[in-house]
């Protein structure tokens, strides 16, 4: 106890409770359950936006437009200025290579981006969207492996959709991995050619 009486200020501090260095020590628990919370949710919302944006107000695939290609040749009677000489009009319906019979449409794919180029993962997925697959998620890549752009999948009955994937796609090495966070993973790395 203090020698000193008891004043308003006393009294003050008493009524605030503990501040600074005496707040109550949270348990581990409620420190991390909002990591745990984000590590859960995140991807799936994450998969769950790209899903609805990649569908059209239909319920089907959005399929990107079709741009009008123009040619133009020299007119030398004119002092060599282009003169339009024909467009080509745009088809409206899209040209789709055949689909191996045991190709799954419905797998869980992820692409994932560890290029140099921004927002390739999209596009990626957008591309393989627009050939008819119907689960497909972009996403981030951060490891150091593999250095080329690779396709993995899950199980051996996903091997020909993996296969028709990295044809679509142009990537040649594909390979088995169980621990794949999807049912075919599409890693994107800097040799990728659009």
């Amino acid at each position: 106890m203090s020698q000193y009486p008891k004043d308003e200020f006393d009294l003050a501090a008493q009524e605030r409770g503990p501040k600074g260095a005496h707040r109550r020590v949270e348990s581990s628990a409620a420190r991390f359950l909002p990591i745990v919370h984000d590590l859960i949710l995140g991807p799936h919302l994450a998969r769950g936006i790209v899903s609805l944006l990649s569908r059209d107000g239909d319920g089907g695939v959005a399929e990107a437009p079709t741009p009008t290609a123009t040619s133009e040749q020299t007119d030398p009677a004119d002092g060599g200025e282009p003169t339009p000489e024909a467009t080509e009009q745009p088809t409206t319906e899209p040209t789709e290579a055949p689909v191996p019979e045991n190709v799954n449409l419905d797998a869980g794919i992820s692409v994932l981006n560890g290029g140099p180029i921004e927002g390739l993962a999209l596009t990626v997925s957008e591309t393989l969207t627009n050939a008819n697959f119907t689960d497909v998620y972009a996403g981030n890549y951060l490891s150091s492996q593999p250095t080329v752009s690779y396709v993995y999948f899950q199980r051996e009955d996903l091997r020909e959709t993996a296969q028709h994937i990295a044809d679509l796609l142009g990537i040649e090495p594909i390979d088995i991995l169980a621990g794949a966070s999807n049912e075919v993973v599409v890693v994107i790395r800097g040799d990728f050619q659009n």
